[in-house]
């Protein structure tokens, strides 16, 4: 179901929860304790020209999205040569006058040509999320799952704290099937009229409060494939231990420069915008000059890179944009 909001974020979460409401059973078991993603799902795990950054991605993912030709983040703009101008030019200038001005904000033409090459990159790298793991060697189901909820707790707080300190409104909002089950829930951003105005489509609260119909306004937190990983050793991003994955898909021009977390395994991925998932973009009554706006603010990127949410890191897939970093916590606009 298409779910309409301005900022929100979508909560599959696969675990018990309210004590209000309609009837509903767990989705917990969902999770699958006893089927685990192991490395040698993994067909290129091992190859040692991938990045820690672009192993991480693909460990999370689906096995079947190898990381090679478009859905290799790390040749992400290969053809990109940073010493076409001075470094000295480049540093604490603007990329996005590099790349031709706000032309590439008109909608329709959301393709970086011959300067990304990416025509056919997988959905789940085309849109940014927050991706936390939770480890749990040592822990039993029940501690698991505890675990499990603390976690989702903690993220929820962090995106409303995103969403109001960009000074938007924020409404939990849960989803229950037909069945009484409960499904999803969604955190909403809205202006103080209640309306999401930037959407296309304006939705309307129904008899359990929901907002709605278009979901490409929204943004969107789920358990990742709904299972276990085990361990991948020798990877800056992962725990040294099985772990379950979920992840928080964001609408494009969330503020994720008011996104923190205290959690040690709590990252950002930043979607490369010239790849950005196109029915997302074309939910959004906004110009030309409004998509440039939210870019030169730091919410869009014209390169993937990964943050850690506790340390405020970014490193970049590509290692070339990695060397036009004036710092090590400012992505480059």
């Amino acid at each position: 179901m298409l779910k309409q909001v301005l900022v929100s974020a979508t909560v599959s979460f696969l675990l018990a929860g309210c004590a209000s409401g309609p009837s509903f059973e767990s989705r917990y078991d969902q999770v699958m304790i006893g089927n685990k993603q192991t490395p040698d799902d993994y067909s290129y795990i091992d190859k040692s020209s991938l990045s820690d950054e672009m192993r991480f991605m693909y460990y999370i993912g689906d096995p079947d999205v190898k990381p090679i030709k478009s859905n290799n983040l790390d040749r992400y703009a290969k053809n990109y040569n940073p010493h076409a101008v001075s470094d000295a030019a480049l540093i604490g200038g603007s990329v996005l006058t590099l790349l031709g001005g706000a032309n590439i904000f008109q909608l329709g033409t959301f393709g970086l040509g011959n300067f990304g090459g990416r025509k056919h990159m997988d959905l789940q790298y085309q849109e940014s999320k927050i991706i936390v793991l939770v480890p749990t060697d040592g822990l039993d189901e029940s501690q698991i799952k505890s675990k499990l909820q603390a976690s989702v707790a903690q993220t929820t707080l962090a995106v409303r704290q995103a969403i109001e300190g960009a000074g938007k409104y924020f409404l939990e909002d849960k989803y229950f099937t037909e069945s009484g089950e409960y499904d999803i829930a969604y955190f909403i951003a809205n202006n103080e009229n209640g309306k999401t105005p930037e959407c296309v489509v304006q939705g309307e609260l129904n008899s359990y409060g929901r907002i709605g119909s278009n979901y490409f306004c929204s943004s969107a937190l789920q358990m990742l494939r709904a299972q276990y990983r085990t361990k991948l050793t020798d990877n800056r991003y992962l725990p040294d231990s099985d772990f379950i994955a979920y992840d928080v898909v964001l609408e494009p021009g969330f503020p994720i420069e008011k996104l923190s977390m205290n959690s040690e395994f709590s990252y950002l991925y930043v979607a490369p915008f010239g790849e950005y998932r196109e029915l997302r973009v074309e939910s959004y009554n906004r110009t030309q000059e409004q998509w440039k706006k939210i870019y030169m603010s730091g919410r869009l990127s014209m390169f993937p890179y990964i943050k850690n949410l506790k340390t405020g890191n970014i490193h970049y897939f590509n290692k070339k944009i990695s060397a036009l970093q004036e710092d090590i916590k400012t992505p480059i606009i």
